[in-house]
């Protein structure tokens, strides 16, 4: 493992349950916006929705430690300054 690499989170979120959609919905709400276009805008994120039948299946990949685009110092720390 690479030490002096930045932190990432890795999260997969499963949704079950819900009324059967066999394809992807044609309507945008929120939360498919949030995912699909913010996440990856504002954060850097790289996701993957995958949409079956009674579900959804979402990967989302991000670093932890977003850098400041101009000075390349990290804008989000954690609480103890490290």
């Amino acid at each position: 493992m690479d030490d002096s690499a930045d932190p990432i989170l890795n999260l997969r979120w499963r949704e079950r349950g819900i009324p059967a959609v066999p394809v992807r919905p044609a309507l945008e709400g929120f939360g498919r916006e949030l995912i699909e276009e913010a996440l990856p805008r504002q954060l850097g994120a790289t996701t993957s929705p995958q949409f079956s039948g009674g579900g959804i299946c979402c990967r989302i990949i991000m670093p932890l430690v977003i850098h400041d685009d101009d000075s390349g110092f990290p804008i989000l720390e954690e609480e103890d300054g490290r």
